[in-house]
């Protein structure tokens, strides 16, 4: 606890707080409601390997005092409670117990780890590089005189930070996150999580792009400048809502493509044989009895005792960002 009492100390001296701030809280709101309130030792495998990982990161992180490597163990500590205890499914009648276990929840809370050894740092110039010149080329589609340094987008009567305007490291976690919230709240099978991560990283493209050329039309055509006060902030703000759908819509995408085979597609080859390769497949993506179509039901899920104070924390976590935005 002392070790990741410092990684978050370092998280709040470089304003990078939000992210994790906002993960823990979803996750906290998720574990409230899903958990069936049964206490468990580390019990399976899985358990039991996330359990040991804990105890061996601690003693290293203890020995070359790394604040990250202690964070990790209590990560691995939490995958093992999650790994070891079910959900309970609340039916409109009944509380019902589900097998299930409660480690796809821990997904999101992967975000409070930073890429360590500057790879976070590369990473993010790499992307901005990527999505800059998208943009570009639908500048040069537009027929909107501009030129490219790094990242400086030079007009004629203007330059344009990519960064302050396209958003900046933060944003693309953001969107991730949005991604894994998602993927937590409608429980989705483990093994489809990195397409969300996919998706995330595809989404926060699309609306870093987009966010660079609007500004830049805008500003050489109608000289709006959306690169700056409170036009910016509102501008991010409609962009960031629009691909909130967007992630949405990739959730059914992926669902669309990683649902279970029925059983009842190869009627006649059913009765004589099983296909491996489809009991497999729906082995990977297999659901328990309780949780047919209930889409429609995690979104009513969460009580209003829980979905109000998070939406309050969200709200505050929102606030901080703008002011720090506009002081900076």
């Amino acid at each position: 606890m002392p070790l990741t009492a410092f990684y978050f100390y370092s998280l709040v001296q470089q304003q990078k707080l939000s992210i994790p701030f906002i993960a823990i809280s979803v996750f906290s709101a998720l574990i409230l409601v899903r958990w069936n309130r049964h206490w468990h030792y580390p019990t399976g495998w899985t358990s039991s390997l996330f359990y040991l990982s804990a105890l061996i990161l601690l003693g290293a992180s203890i020995t070359i005092w790394s604040p990250w490597l202690g964070t990790l163990s209590l990560l691995s500590w939490v995958a093992s409670f999650l790994a070891s205890h079910t959900e309970i499914f609340h039916s409109e009648k009944r509380k019902r117990l589900s097998r299930r276990s409660l480690l796809y929840l821990g997904i999101p809370l992967l975000l409070i780890l930073r890429l360590p050894l500057g790879w976070e740092a590369a990473f993010h110039e790499t992307y901005l590089e990527y999505t800059s010149s998208i943009a570009s080329y639908w500048l040069d589609t537009l027929n909107t005189p501009h030129f490219l340094d790094g990242q400086i987008l030079e007009l004629p009567q203007a330059k344009i930070e990519v960064e302050a305007v396209s958003g900046n490291y933060q944003t693309l976690l953001a969107m991730i996150l949005v991604s894994l919230v998602l993927f937590a709240w409608f429980a989705r099978p483990i093994f489809v999580a990195p397409f969300y991560v996919l998706a995330g990283l595809i989404s926060a493209a699309i609306l870093q792009t987009l966010r660079l050329t609007i500004a830049t039309v805008a500003l050489d055509r109608f000289s709006l400048d959306l690169t700056i006060g409170s036009s910016l902030i509102l501008f991010q703000a409609l962009t960031l809502l629009g691909m909130l759908a967007v992630l949405y819509s990739f959730d059914a995408l992926i669902m669309f493509l990683f649902a279970p085979v029925s059983s009842d597609t190869i009627h006649v080859a059913e009765s004589n044989l099983r296909n491996p390769l489809k009991v497999i497949w729906n082995r990977l993506l297999r659901r328990s009895k309780s949780r047919r179509n209930t889409d429609s039901h995690y979104l009513r899920e969460i009580p209003p005792f829980v979905l109000l104070p998070l939406c309050f924390l969200l709200l505050v976590s929102f606030g901080m960002q703008v002011i720090l935005s506009l002081q900076s």
